[in-house]
């Protein structure tokens, strides 16, 4: 049994990946319940850095409640997995993900009802994630048994420029979001491919700021439709940006 911390920014901003990761979990037959009465991870980029002692006192908090059981905490946003796995001193109890679907590898690739061969993608792991190199690998592979082509565009290291938003969004939007974006159309691909819903804002804000159309998808949407989930049945459309040029591919 996993308890699911969702963090705000995909309860607020992505329903679909809601809707998508609980979708996933439940054919898997992943056995998981949703965390309550917790807040805000809090984002590490404001509190840990310049309010240190609150950020402590608000992640305790949440570690108090997530914890209390001693089951697994799966955690889904990037931003939320940081501040949890610090503020709990890397505790082996709170999982990303990627770690999580990675055991279920097997029966996901026995599962898939669609076929995605043909569609170019690209990886956004987000910086969290390269803490861990094996995150990545695993990333990487998760995405492939999907059946799509991962396709190496450059800049999957360089930051989305999450953080640099709170000081200076312009600057964020045209600096790091942007050339992500740019490099992965250069390359012919048709959607950017990642776990964090703060990259998924930054990729899908940069990709309308500019007038360009590459959608950003949430890898739990993109698993959800190779099982055989249509996009209406997950609220693609919800997305800040619009994603038809992909859904147009996938079919």
């Amino acid at each position: 049994m996993y308890t699911i911390y969702w963090g705000c920014t995909i309860k607020i901003m992505y329903p679909s990946v809601e809707k998508a990761a609980k979708t996933v979990l439940r054919k898997l037959g992943i056995d998981f319940k949703e965390a309550s009465d917790i807040t805000c991870c809090p984002v590490p980029e404001v509190f840990y850095i310049k309010y240190p002692d609150l950020w402590r006192k608000i992640v305790d908090k949440n570690l108090e409640t997530l914890l209390a059981k001693k089951n697994p905490v799966l955690v889904i946003c990037n931003g939320c997995w940081e501040s949890l796995r610090l503020g709990s001193g890397e505790d082996p109890l709170i999982k990303h993900s990627v770690e999580v679907l990675y055991k279920y590898r097997g029966r996901i690739k026995s599962m898939i009802q669609r076929d995605l061969s043909g569609i170019r993608v690209g990886l956004q792991p987000g910086c969290r994630l390269y803490v861990r190199d094996e995150l990545i690998d695993m990333m990487r592979d998760l995405v492939e048994i999907l059946g799509v082509e991962v396709v190496e565009y450059g800049f999957e290291r360089v930051c989305c420029g999450e953080p640099i938003r709170f000081y200076n969004e312009e600057y964020a939007l045209k600096n790091r979001a942007f050339l992500k974006v740019k490099h992965a159309l250069d390359k012919n691909i048709d959607a950017l491919i990642t776990f964090c819903p703060g990259c998924m804002i930054m990729l899908e804000s940069a990709s309308s700021f500019m007038g360009i159309k590459l959608p950003t998808l949430n890898y739990f949407e993109l698993l959800a439709m190779a099982l055989g989930e249509s996009p209406e049945s997950i609220g693609l459309e919800n997305h800040y940006a619009s994603v038809e040029s992909i859904l147009s591919k996938i079919g």
